[in-house]
């Protein structure tokens, strides 16, 4: 016959093996929600560049906005230069994102490499930075010292 201390003993021995097997439980569980969360974030980053992409490439008039814009906004007429400034808004909150997706662990640093290069390639042009210094109040601190950054080392 087992005396209480140890039933006791037994039952905190079965207690901290439980507890044990929950911890490792959910130590799995989050791994692999944070991958899929960097998956769907990978995911939207494309979605988002795709849009883009497909908007020039698709809207032959679109693409001649585009190009006319970016050497200088007095080449458009008022309706082509909401329509080219439609598309930088795009872009820049897209970029935003992928900004903020990527700080915060959810972006590999590979693949924003990518966003960071096209953000560069686009900020290269003197339209596109005029528009940027008239319009970067539309966004927050962090994101304006990192666009600011990026003008500043062309």
């Amino acid at each position: 016959m087992m005396n209480w201390d140890a039933v006791a003993a037994t039952a905190e021995i079965i207690g901290s093996i439980a507890v044990v097997a929950t911890l490792i439980y959910l130590s799995v569980q989050i791994r692999q929600s944070t991958r899929e969360s960097h998956a769907n974030s990978v995911h939207l980053l494309n979605a988002q560049f795709t849009a883009i992409t497909e908007r020039l490439s698709a809207d032959g008039e679109f693409a001649e906005i585009w190009l006319r814009g970016s050497d200088g906004l007095l080449a458009l007429s008022p309706a082509e230069k909401i329509r080219y400034e439609a598309g930088l808004t795009q872009m820049f909150v897209s970029c935003a994102t992928q900004y903020y997706l990527f700080r915060n662990g959810h972006v590999p640093a590979e693949i924003f490499e990518y966003v960071e290069a096209q953000l560069r390639e686009t900020l290269r042009r003197p339209a596109v930075r005029h528009w940027w210094k008239e319009n970067e109040d539309m966004h927050d601190r962090l994101y304006r010292e990192y666009v600011n950054q990026l003008i500043e080392a062309a």
